[in-house]
């Protein structure tokens, strides 16, 4: 017997979609602050984590203009809390990336974090003494 499904309506549909947001923007700051980045299975988690996550605030974004002044406040402290979380995921998983884009050996991530630590510190990285 087949169980009869309530139509949802649509401030309930958007109000469970940031629901769903939440734990996904909580998770993802879970895997940022308490893992290591650049283990790449973890990289690759996050990653999958943040293209969720944006494709939420890309649907969210679309309905945002027929919901309530307090939705719209909640959307946008949602998006700055993702945002700052991003950029220190973004900088923390730096070597992870290159790692992954060039095709890098992993035992190489150490030392790409010192190499950017330096870069970050302006020092002259083109300069050699042979």
């Amino acid at each position: 017997m087949a169980r009869s499904h309530k139509k949802l309506r649509p401030q309930d549909v958007y109000f469970n979609r940031e629901k769903k947001l939440n734990r996904l923007i909580n998770r993802f700051m879970k895997f940022v602050f308490h893992r290591n980045l650049n283990d790449l299975d973890i990289y690759d988690e996050t990653n999958r984590l943040r293209l969720d996550i944006k494709m939420n605030f890309d649907i969210q974004s679309s309905e945002l203009h027929l919901q309530s002044r307090r939705r719209r406040f909640v959307y946008y402290d949602q998006l700055a809390k993702f945002k700052a979380v991003y950029s220190i995921w973004k900088t923390r998983s730096y070597p992870a990336f290159i790692t992954m884009v060039f095709d890098l050996p992993v035992h190489l991530i150490n030392s790409l974090e010192w190499f950017y630590k330096g870069l970050k510190m302006h020092y002259v990285v083109d300069y050699s003494i042979f």
